[in-house]
């Protein structure tokens, strides 16, 4: 059984367990393997290019169409991948909102999947989706393409907080009040915080199955029945970012393995749908009827009968209308 809880990866290990979700940072090759390893994982790939370095606001620096380019090339043309449109983006958002439907349009054009936008934990504000990305939603709505959100939860005494876990809800908000469908949602980048922020441990004072315990509590409490599955940021050494890494990873591999029997099914189940081609409209009829010769000589008698018999009806009426004149 596949769990809904994933990781966000940069190079091919081995897992603890079949994941639901990957996010591949950097390595197209490992995403490809992971797709071959787990068929019905979602396997989604954040691509770094040394012309534009990493994808930050990548929207700001290339072309959708050279950029989705770039990532197919580098995967070899295997379209099974999702591919990931940009990364926590905070510039120029009316730019981002083309930039994005580009994307989108790139990716279908070449029959794949698009996870686009994967703001950091609380953005955008609220108000920002029924009007700004309003674009992106109708979209959205249209097809089985991703949102991508990061949320981090924060121990201020409550589990879940609206502007931290649960922040892709404004979306799925926005999206009720439109009057579309809602967007398939992936939480591409998830984890447990405690302040004070940036420390070099990763527990920040709870132990490694205490953090496991909350990511499957989150899961269950505000990903699940909403989302289509959630990556937790991170299972590999990230030198930049260390307090992000999971310090005792048997401990840890140990006790969310031992809970995913607890964990919530996603929304819209599991595996991702495949990406169908559009269905050509019928084409209106024509004037030339091609039926055969011989079935063609028979139905023009039964309509020269049909022609002669009415020409009599007709005949046999004026007659009765005359007479009673």
């Amino acid at each position: 059984m596949a769990s809904p809880l994933g990781f966000n990866v940069n190079d091919l290990r081995e897992l603890p367990f079949a994941p639901g979700l990957l996010v591949v940072i950097g390595d197209p090759n490992a995403a490809r393997a992971y797709q071959d390893r787990y068929p019905s994982c979602t396997v989604v790939y954040r691509h770094f290019d040394a012309r534009w370095g990493v994808d930050d606001n990548i929207h700001t620096r290339a072309s959708a169409g050279d950029y989705v380019q770039a990532i197919r090339a580098a995967l070899g043309g295997d379209t099974r991948i999702v591919l990931s449109g940009g990364n926590e983006p905070t510039e120029d958002y009316p730019q981002l909102v083309k930039w994005t439907l580009d994307f989108i349009a790139e990716v279908r054009a070449a029959n794949m999947h698009a996870c686009v936008l994967n703001f950091s934990t609380g953005n955008p504000a609220a108000e920002r989706w029924g009007t700004d990305f309003s674009p992106v939603l109708h979209t959205l709505a249209q097809s089985d393409d991703f949102l991508g959100m990061h949320e981090y939860a924060l121990d201020y005494g409550q589990e879940v907080q609206p502007w931290y876990v649960g922040n892709h809800m404004h979306a799925l908000t926005a999206a009720d009040r439109l009057g579309i469908r809602r967007p398939n949602v992936l939480i591409t980048e998830c984890g447990y915080d405690r302040p004070p922020f940036k420390q070099v441990s990763r527990e920040r004072g709870i132990s490694d199955e205490v953090y496991a315990r909350h990511m499957a509590r989150l899961w269950n409490e505000a990903w699940a029945g909403s989302t289509r599955g959630a990556a937790l940021f991170c299972y590999y050494r990230w030198d930049r970012n260390p307090d992000f890494d999971v310090s005792d990873m048997s401990a840890f591999k140990e006790e969310l393995t031992r809970l995913l029997p607890s964990l919530l099914p996603p929304a819209s189940g599991w595996p991702l749908p495949p990406v169908e081609a559009p269905t050509p409209e019928p084409e209106p009829p024509g004037d030339t009827v091609t039926l055969p010769r011989g079935e063609l000589l028979a139905l023009r008698a039964t309509l020269a009968k049909a022609a002669a018999d009415m020409d009599d009806a007709l005949e046999a009426i004026d007659w009765v209308l005359a007479d009673n004149i």
